[in-house]
């Protein structure tokens, strides 16, 4: 994390993409920009899920509960609240990052030789915000007709769907990246890059493809936990079964 960091801090957009290219050669021109986003992206998810699993193991210490190495059970392991608390939090939480997409940035166009520039619309920008929204309204919507089966499930159907179309309008533009190309939003195409142009690519679809595709995992992995549940109930918050309320 503190590597691409200091990276992204150290180079304006455009000397970053001008060094790549030095360094990787032509084919910098694809990788380079997309393979900084996704090392940030994943060194700093492993830093979180890092802190996580500490937070998590200090609070699962201090609940007095634990499975011992023989396998034998002493106390409450992932059980199907546990799996829906997570996935229900995770999901809510792609769906705030999608509101981000302002910040995403878009793809820039500025002549080797001229002052020319161009800017690209900023399609997945406002798509990923109106994801962002759906999901969180649908989310909401699912978690207020529980325990009712066929209204959560269609709430948490169309969070899913709603991230599907952040992944779909997010995605196309990484292909096209691995493609040696860029998605222009502007006439939702693949354009192939000029050699009279230097192109500083948008950072932000990778970021959003990811919290998208994330999001609408965690949203499958909800409506699984739900269908599981007999007869749409709710889990049980209590201490499992034979421990008394009040613990031991």
């Amino acid at each position: 994390t503190w590597v691409t960091v200091t990276y992204w801090l150290g180079f304006p957009q455009g000397e970053r993409l001008r060094a790549g290219q030095e360094v990787l050669g032509r084919k910098s021109e694809v990788l380079f920009p997309l393979l900084l986003h996704f090392f940030t992206l994943v060194s700093v998810a492993g830093l979180a899920c890092a802190l996580a699993l500490v937070v998590h193991g200090w609070r699962r210490a201090r609940s007095g509960y634990h499975t011992a190495f023989d396998g034998t059970q002493r106390g409450p392991a992932m059980t199907a609240e546990g799996v829906e608390n997570v996935a229900r939090r995770v999901a809510v939480g792609c769906a705030i990052l999608l509101l981000l997409g302002p910040f995403g940035g878009r793809t820039t166009w500025e002549k080797v030789r001229g002052t020319s520039s161009a800017t690209d619309a900023g399609g997945y920008n406002a798509i990923v915000v109106v994801a962002g929204v759906a999901a969180l309204i649908a989310l909401g919507f699912a978690h207020w007709a529980r325990p009712g089966p066929i209204l959560s499930l269609l709430g948490v159907a169309a969070a899913a769907l709603a991230f599907g179309l952040g992944v779909y309008a997010t995605g196309v533009f990484v292909v096209a990246r691995l493609q040696g190309g860029i998605w222009v939003y502007a006439c939702w195409c693949f354009e192939n890059v000029s050699p009279g142009w230097t192109v500083t690519p948008a950072p932000g679809p990778p970021f959003f493809a990811l919290a998208a595709l994330v999001g609408a995992i965690a949203s499958v992995v909800l409506a699984a936990s739900w269908l599981r549940q007999p007869n749409g109930d709710v889990v049980s918050r209590g201490p499992p079964s034979g421990e008394p309320a009040g613990g031991r």
